[in-house]
């Protein structure tokens, strides 16, 4: 049947036609499992952000075809040019708003000294930190998380937290925000309890988001001018795994596509208009119960089973990174960089009589995948695992080959790190089995929601430091 142009081409017509362009944009829904996990927000409880603002978009423009193809015949010119105008003059007005915004001073937490970016100095702030999903009012239907930390954090003259001036430390504390001390008071972090039990002097360097080359930077510029009989490297099993291969900074790509990308990424307007779509939209119809409970149903973990049980939020990349095999790990660009780093660092110690350990603290999974592994279903992990949208790893089919394949990975990165120590003649102690039996106990050593170590947490790892310490006194000759 041939069809009937003059039909669509009539008023009707071209309304239907915007009508089933618009309903087709909002009928499908987006993944929310996939969201949530992968912490990005879900709107009136089915539409991620990206389909949320562009089928809005698309009802604007719509609306304003509506305006100029239905109008009189007589004033279509008009409209038109009206509209033309009107678009032209609110494009320049978004444009000067997010200009402006851009130029509008923002706190500035870091600055650079002495070629390293650390916190702005002699500063206190305080805080109270809320253990919760990043988007929390997207999904109710999570469980609560570790209760809500009042913190006070302090920031000495170098741009490091330490709660007193330190001109020279007997112990030095290296490491990323497992060591500086993430969402606890200046009184909780591990360091601290460390130095109030042993009375050592202890200067903090660590620094949140830091990683291997920025660990040699602070080691060569601030670390060894403290003159520290000890040096304690904390190495994350997590990002300081990720580098690439050399302990230099990456090049900066400045491409005018990457600078492009860059602007409208970060652009202040965007950011605030998709923060107001989540504050308005995202509690309405959001699910009060878990969706799919039989798809991934086990997730958030539950440690210790019972009615007394914490939860664990893992990301599905966790798993997969720590289901890489030894031999593949030790060839990783990541693992070379942490290998340059050890042996850079150990040799200038040991040049200098200052006794080097290295701390290892485990990723969340690490710590409490194992208490649960022989409870979890297969075919959820799969799914689970499937939701970063790749296969599974190692050539496993199906949930129950990827769960073998996890028990034997799941201690690869530490046994490398130990052994690659050990071949240094560089101490290695490891918090993950006092991390795990804590967990096992009851404990909760790690927040619901963030990667990092709760107070709990922080003293489980100090009395093991503690106890090693005093097992292993220094020698006379350091």
């Amino acid at each position: 049947m041939p069809l009937n142009w003059k039909m669509w081409a009539s008023r009707p017509g071209i309304v239907l036609l915007v009508a089933v362009l618009n309903v087709a944009l909002w009928v499908p829904g987006t993944n929310v499992l996939n969201n949530m996990f992968r912490e990005k927000p879900t709107l009136l409880g089915r539409y991620s952000i990206g389909q949320t603002m562009a089928g809005l978009a698309v009802l604007f423009v719509s609306a304003i075809f509506l305006f100029v193809a239905l109008g009189p015949e007589a004033t279509r010119r008009r409209r038109l040019f009206g509209v033309i105008t009107v678009g032209l003059a609110l494009t320049c007005s978004l444009l000067v708003a997010d200009a402006v915004l851009r130029l509008l001073p923002e706190p500035a937490p870091t600055e650079w000294r002495a070629g390293i970016v650390v916190r702005k100095p002699d500063c206190t702030y305080t805080a109270v930190y809320k253990d919760q999903h990043p988007l929390h009012s997207c999904y109710p239907c999570l469980p609560p998380g570790y209760p809500p930390v009042p913190l006070t954090f302090r920031v000495d003259h170098r741009g490091f937290r330490n709660p007193t001036e330190i001109d020279t430390a007997g112990v030095v504390l290296i490491g990323d925000s497992f060591t500086e001390g993430y969402a606890v008071s200046d009184d909780q972090p591990w360091g601290r309890l460390f130095s109030e039990t042993t009375t050592e002097t202890v200067c903090n360097l660590g620094n949140n988001g830091a990683s291997p080359p920025r660990y040699l930077q602070v080691f060569s510029t601030v670390a060894m001018d403290l003159k520290p009989h000890t040096i304690m490297l904390m190495l994350f099993e997590g990002n300081d795994f990720w580098g690439d291969g050399t302990l230099s900074s990456p090049p900066e790509d400045v491409s005018p596509r990457r600078r492009l990308q860059g602007l409208l990424r970060h652009s202040p307007l965007r950011e605030r208009t998709e923060q107001a779509l989540i504050e308005l939209l995202g509690p309405v119809n959001a699910p009060r119960a878990m969706p799919d409970p039989d798809v991934i149903g086990c997730f958030p973990l539950a440690v210790p089973p019972g009615p007394n049980a914490h939860y664990y939020w893992i990301e599905p990349k966790r798993p997969l990174h720590l289901s890489i095999p030894e031999a593949q790990f030790r060839e990783s660009p990541g693992w070379q960089t942490v290998a340059l780093l050890l042996d850079q660092m150990s040799r200038t110690c040991q040049r200098n009589g200052v006794r080097f350990i290295v701390l290892y603290a485990p990723a969340k999974a690490h710590v409490v995948m194992p208490l649960v592994l022989k409870e979890l279903p297969p075919e959820q992990v799969a799914r689970f695992v499937l939701l970063r949208g790749q296969g599974l790893p190692g050539g496993a089919r199906d949930g129950s080959e990827f769960l073998k394949l996890l028990a034997v990975t799941l201690d690869a990165q530490e046994k490398v790190t130990a052994e690659y120590c050990r071949d240094l003649d560089v101490e290695f102690l490891s918090f993950t089995d006092a991390l795990r039996q804590a967990t096992r106990n009851g404990t909760q050593t790690y927040f619901t929601y963030d990667m990092h170590w709760t107070p709990e947490g922080h003293r489980v790892v100090a009395d093991t430091l503690v106890e090693y310490w005093r097992q292993h006194p220094r020698s006379i000759s350091e």
